[in-house]
């Protein structure tokens, strides 16, 4: 096949909607999709089962996550006190919940 009659098509299942990738036409994060295979160790099928989604949308989150994997790493990074703080609030929380239940 000679390169003049060669076509080239961009498939993608990732849209980025006010700056986060999400997968194509759901409300899913590729950050959730992409979470839980890498970070979660779910399999892609457990994926596919759990959000409804097809293998190319999961492969698809997968593949913008690791081509933009250091900025992943970063914005974790910077959201980690919300997160830590979020969890002292909660443990506080269920503390007085128990406190109050022993009364």
């Amino acid at each position: 096949m000679s390169a003049e009659t060669r076509t080239s098509v961009t498939v993608t299942h990732v849209e980025i909607v006010n700056g986060v990738p999400y997968v194509e036409g759901t409300p899913f994060k590729v950050r959730m999709v992409a979470g839980m295979v890498v970070k979660a160790n779910v399999s892609v099928e457990g994926v596919q089962e759990h959000y409804g989604l097809t293998p190319a949308q999961v492969h698809s989150a997968l593949a913008y996550y690791y081509d933009h994997l250091a900025a992943f790493q970063l914005e974790d990074e910077e959201i980690k006190p919300l997160i830590e703080a979020a969890r002292l609030e909660t443990e506080q929380r269920l503390a007085n919940m128990r406190a109050h239940s022993r009364e």
